[in-house]
């Protein structure tokens, strides 16, 4: 069991005030208003070595896009994670559909083992392919699992 520590209040007070300055300056260079949650730190670094813009927004909006205006999602998983998987919340008809209208989708693996993290290597696959609408078959369910 944890045993409570007392924090000294003026140093926490001080980090606080610091995370806050980081994050607005966050805010005003890269539009992204909570770099300390939905990994947005990561899609910052992708990003940023792929010369693309962040979309603001969380959940159901694509994440970046180019100069040309086509947009990307991004899927990342970092060395020091797990599972080294790349993962969706959810991939249900409506997800699947939506990758249709990406320019594509980058499966990122960020180096987490150094400081500051770099986008080591990545790959891509047009949004068409992977939301399988250039597929030539119907995607039929399984009626065993229905």
């Amino acid at each position: 069991m944890l045993k409570f520590q007392k924090i000294n209040t003026k140093k926490f007070n001080k980090l606080i005030a610091e995370f806050r300055e980081i994050q607005a300056d966050f805010l005003e260079i890269f539009g992204v208003n909570d770099i300390f949650s939905n990994s947005k730190i990561y899609e910052i670094i992708i990003a940023n070595e792929l010369d693309h813009n962040l979309i603001t927004g969380h959940s159901g909006s694509k994440d970046a896009k180019n100069a040309q205006g086509g947009e990307y999602e991004y899927k990342h998983f970092k060395e020091t994670s797990s599972n080294h998987s790349w993962t969706f919340n959810d991939y249900t008809e409506n997800t699947i559909t939506n990758l249709g209208l990406a320019e594509g989708v980058v499966f990122a693996h960020i180096d987490d083992t150094i400081f500051p993290a770099v986008l080591d290597w990545y790959i891509y696959v047009g949004g068409k392919v992977c939301s399988l609408s250039d597929f030539p078959h119907p995607i039929f369910k399984n009626e065993y699992y229905r």
